[in-house]
């Protein structure tokens, strides 16, 4: 492969070998100048004069010497220039719309707009909108709002006005500088000649730099183009270069080539889940090219999406040494970041409370609170102190249930390990200057354990820590400089975006080993091996995000680029980046969301369809599309990836551990609704974490209902109960239930809100029960009958024996009733549902069909209640109903299950049922059956392992 900066660098070598140190080259990026430099000195091989060698940016300011403005300064000079206009707004109401304002003042000034019409036909449009054709007059507000648009002129001049006078520029004004004036510009400098290489979509400013040197023969224009787009209308990637070389009268370019349209390529397209499951995918691909190149010199990986460059560093086998990252790491995705992010919320959601003396104490939101120990840099600190204060004080805010948590309360774990962490982390910050006060003790706090604990990691992390250090500094004194109050609003908006933009450099050898970039830096640089990430709609190209307060219309009138011309960029950065690569691996994210995130990008549907039947080289098999399933991937389209866990002699003992240990009615319908969920859930005993509960869940309401049924029938097990004494519970229902409530929820709000609302809910289906129960127990009565309370919430277990491959099992069943009552020689086994309960679920036909069919689980549950408390010898002769009361339909009183039609469970049905059960028992423990996913997924919806299994 030649790539495009060889050959300009031999083209260079054969046209300007006697004049070299006479010319200019100028590209698009400062990787391109570097390799360009590279493949020069191969051609000539001894010291010579170096041509001048520039980014785009560096000769606008070789031709206009300016000092580009930062934008957070350029943001604080704007509000200088505001306020003298006149401008009443707070810096904080200003920096909403006047950092999108700056934005479209650099684009005026790129495409050479003609402001003083822009601004008159922005303000004729925004007239139009408040013209009330009834001819009535203006409102206060609606000439305020006028007056608003018209300000954009002036504050357009004196924002120039002000920026010349301090001999600063931001791009835009810079560029238009040299376009405006460039005959005069370019007499100052003695190049021979000027050569353009590479470059694409020019603003127009670039433009007008480019032809007028060309006409002045003071220039000329390289480009880096293939006939697949550039010749082919309908193909966005090809639109700039197209409307050059038809606008400049260019019929014949010299540099077009046809790579795309007669080269055989190597394309491997590959839907994987999330970062991770991308990063491992091109870990994979890196370890088998390396296999077979050590250098791995010509292998690029190419992150559309830099949010992935973390997870892509760790996937690259350590097997290869050379390593280079062009793109640098944006703080944005740092551990920093996500420290300033949850300590901006902690302040956000703190709230003021009065204590017992009447004092006003703020207290911060456990999630805050939580979110801020248990972030990796000062999670890593603690486990370095082997103290675990952090991790005590998250266990303690969840057991307690505690909902907003005092600073003071926080010190008491940490007083004798360091109590810095109330003082730096958990002080309530009243203004921005305290704010950011507070931030640098932060900055400097970190810096110095990163300093003092040198690991990899604190390596790692130093630099941000200065960098961050640094951006405080630098707020601070503009704030004071300006005497610009700012709201936590506000300066979180700033310090946040100040970060993103802020990027740490890597360091590595540019022209050795694996390159990882960005598409922009892939510009003009050509691979052999491809690999790109994140080739999702979206990310490439970008989602729509058009901010900007000029209206669409205006902008089409005045030539500025909208997401059309955007989307023709990425085009064309996509296709060029592959058009002369051989094995090509296109990764996208196939995890879908609520957005349609998962996607795969529009340039890989155009790449399958098109290249076969384009590309007469392309052969069968060129094209693959594989999907990453259970950490491997097969090259072939694959509809949906099956997870399978074979029984090896690990998960045998685990599962022989279980049956020993006792199976429940619970555990082993899970096992029927998805033998997957039961390994997950009670083999590896994979749980949610605990969480504060601040409003009540479904399952501690019903734990808080189960609770106040047990000790209102307590005072009665064992004894016959009457319709009168059940009448008796009323009284005490109320109170029970609010001290469950209060129970299950520590420090929980049970007065206002949801909890309030839910606990009258309680007490009303509480009351209906017992006097649904009253009347029940008075019809027993007057058939001369007497009902009586055996057991309440009993624990009871059996032992079953089963064969298993010619192998004696034994498997303990247990189960935990909640209440049993006798009526004469019946037994009642009851069962208390606040869920809903259908008919259907409690009518059986077949037993064989309790083990298939998961929507008669409650069936199950209440006939293997009614078999474990036989087999555990409490009876001889088993005549019982095992029976459900459905608090969400108590009007249908209790219901018992039946099997085909009949609700009595005797001694002969428990038999069949116990063939039943040793059949699921056979699927559960034998290790040639596999633990599979459900085939339904409709079970799925619900699930806590749903995004595990990749379902959702």
């Amino acid at each position: 492969m030649v790539s495009f900066l060889s050959e300009l660098a031999k083209d260079i070598y054969s046209r300007h070998r006697d004049d070299l140190g006479e010319i200019c080259i100028v590209f698009q990026n400062r990787r391109a100048c570097l390799y360009f430099k590279h493949f020069l000195a191969e051609e000539f091989q001894q010291a010579v004069w170096a041509p001048k060698v520039l980014t785009i940016e560096d000769f606008i300011l070789e031709l206009n010497p300016v000092q580009i403005i930062e934008p957070v300064l350029l943001l604080f000079e704007f509000f200088t220039v505001y306020r003298k206009t006149g401008g009443s707004d707070s810096f904080d109401h200003f920096a909403q719309w006047g950092e999108i304002l700056l934005k479209d003042f650099d684009e005026i000034d790129a495409y050479l707009v003609p402001t003083d019409k822009l601004f008159h036909h922005l303000n004729e449009a925004k007239a139009i909108e408040q013209w009330d054709p009834d001819g009535k007059a203006l409102t206060d507000f609606q000439l305020q709002y006028l007056r608003f648009w018209e300000s954009f002129e002036p504050l357009y001049e004196g924002l120039r006005k002000h920026l010349i006078q301090r001999h600063l520029a931001y791009k835009g004004m810079a560029l238009r500088e040299v376009a405006e004036n460039i005959e005069s510009k370019i007499a100052q400098k003695t190049w021979k000649k000027i050569i353009f290489a590479g470059f694409n979509a020019l603003s127009l400013s670039e433009e007008k730099i480019f032809k007028s040197l060309i006409k002045m023969k003071r220039a000329d224009v390289i480009w880096d183009m293939d006939a697949y787009y550039v010749r082919n209308d309908k193909q966005e990637a090809g639109h700039y270069v197209r409307k050059y070389l038809r606008e400049w009268k260019i019929s014949s370019p010299k540099w077009e080539k046809n790579f795309l349209l007669s080269e055989r390529k190597k394309i491997q397209i590959i839907g994987a889940a999330k970062h991770v499951g991308q990063a491992k995918v091109a870990g994979d691909l890196l370890e088998k090219i390396h296999n077979a190149d050590a250098e791995i010199n010509n292998t690029a990986v190419i992150l559309a999406d830099e949010s992935l460059l973390f997870p892509m560093l760790h996937s690259i086998p350590e097997s290869i040494k050379n390593i280079n990252v062009s793109m640098g790491l944006s703080l944005k995705f740092t551990p920093l970041y996500s420290l300033i992010e949850s300590l901006f919320d902690l302040q956000d959601n703190a709230r003021e409370f009065k204590d017992i003396d009447g004092n006003v104490v703020s207290k911060f939101y456990h999630k805050d609170v939580i979110s801020v120990l248990g972030h990796p840099l000062l999670q890593e600190r603690d486990e370095r102190k082997n103290t675990n204060a952090n991790r005590r004080l998250i266990r303690h805010i969840i057991s307690e249930n505690i909902l907003f948590i005092s600073s003071s309360e926080i010190e008491t774990f940490f007083m004798e390990t360091d109590s810095s962490y109330k003082n730096i982390f958990f002080v309530k910050w009243n203004h921005s200057r305290n704010a950011l006060n507070s931030m640098l003790d932060i900055a400097l706090w970190l810096r110095e354990i990163a300093t003092v604990e040198k690991t990899a990691q604190w390596d790692i992390e130093l630099e941000p820590f200065f960098r961050f250090f640094s951006t405080i500094r630098l707020l601070q004194s503009l704030l004071e400089s300006h005497e610009t109050p700012l709201e936590l609003k506000s300066l979180r908006l700033l310090l946040t975006e100040i970060l993103a933009s802020e990027r740490i450099p890597f360091s590595g050898e540019p022209l050795k080993g694996l390159q990882v970039m960005g598409m922009l830096e892939t510009r003009t640089l050509d691979f052999e091996n491809v690999i790109m990430l994140s080739v999702n709609e979206n990310i490439l190209p970008a989602a729509k995000n058009q901010q900007s307060m000029i209206p669409f219309d205006i902008k089409i009138a005045y030539h500025l680029p909208a997401h059309k011309e955007k989307d023709a960029i990425f085009a064309y950065n996509f296709y060029r980046s592959i058009q002369r690569a051989k094995n090509i691996y296109l990764i996208y994210n196939s995890e879908t969301d609520d957005f349609g995130n998962g996607e795969r990008s529009r340039f890989i549907t155009q790449l399958i369809f098109e290249m076969p039947k384009f590309n007469a080289n392309m052969q069968s098999g060129d094209i693959t599309e594989s999907f990453l399933a259970g950490g491997t991937f097969s090259a072939h389209a694959v509809a949906d990836a099956e997870i399978k866990i074979f029984k090896n002699e690990r998960v045998v003992r685990q599962i022989d551990h279980l049956i020993e240990k006792g199976l429940s009615p619970t555990a082993l319908n899970t096992y029927i609704n998805c033998p997957l969920k039961f390994y997950l859930k009670y083999i590896v005993r994979l749980t949610e974490a605990d969480e504060t509960e601040e409003t009540i869940e479904a399952g501690t309401f019903g734990s808080a209902m189960h609770f106040t049924l047990e000790n209102l029938y307590r005072p009665f097990e064992e004894k016959i109960i009457t319709s009168k004494d059940v009448d008796g519970m009323a009284a005490k229902a109320q109170p029970l239930l609010i001290q469950a409530f209060q129970q299950f929820l520590k420090n929980g709000d049970i007065q206002h809100g949801k909890n309030h609302l839910m606990l009258k809910v309680g007490i009303k289906l509480i009351k209906n029960f017992l006097k649904l129960e009253a009347r029940r127990i008075a019809d027993i009565e007057q058939s001369g009958k007497t009902v009586h309370v055996l057991a309440l919430e009993k624990e009871v277990s059996c032992d079953l024996n089963f064969q298993l491959n010619d192998q004696k099992k034994i498997v303990r069943l247990k189960g935990k009733m909640d209440r049993i009552d006798g009526v004469e020689s019946n037994l009642f086994i009851i069962d208390y549902k606040t869920g809903r309960v259908d008919n259907k679920e409690l009518n059986v036909g077949a037993l064989s069909e309790l083990i298939s069919d998961p929507g008669l689980a409650k069936s199950f549950q209440l006939i293997m209640y009614g078999y474990i408390y036989v087999r555990s010898g409490v009876l001889s002769d088993p005549q019982m109903i095992s029976a459900v009361y459905p608090f969400k339909k108590l009007t249908n009183g209790l219901q018992p299950v039946s099997v085909n039609g009949t609700s009595a469970l005797d001694g002969k049905l428990f038999s069949e049922f116990e063939e039943v059960l040793k059949k699921l028992l056979i699927q559960v423990t034998d290790p040639q059956t596999a633990f599979l996913q459900t085939e339904d997924v409709t079970r799925c919806r619900n699930c806590e392992y749903i995004s595990l299994c990749r379902r959702n």
